[in-house]
């Protein structure tokens, strides 16, 4: 399977082993990240996979750099940054 497709990442799958996903599936597509979700390190698998794209980021994302992402991932899109993801700590309502 070249790509993984999540539409909805739930608490059941937060124990998905992101190293796997990493060496396995290069094209790796994250539509909605859920707070429960905590292991996925954007930082970490930025450098590894190009095409990772997040359309919908919610608070626990909020350590994601933005700027050093653009330089880093030209092809790295987010689509709808939630407000929440500029300070760290606030609840998602």
């Amino acid at each position: 399977m070249p790509s993984l497709i999540i539409n909805d990442v739930t608490p059941d799958m937060s124990s998905l082993d992101i190293n796997y996903v990493k060496s396995e599936m290069p094209s790796f597509i994250i539509n909605i990240v859920k707070p429960e979700m905590p292991s996925l390190a954007i930082h970490d698998v930025k450098h590894e996979m190009p095409s990772l794209i997040i359309n919908d980021v919610t608070p626990d994302m909020s350590s994601l750099d933005i700027n050093d992402v653009k330089s880093e991932m030209p092809s790295f899109i987010i689509n709808i940054v939630k407000p929440e993801m500029h300070f760290i700590g606030h609840p998602r309502c």
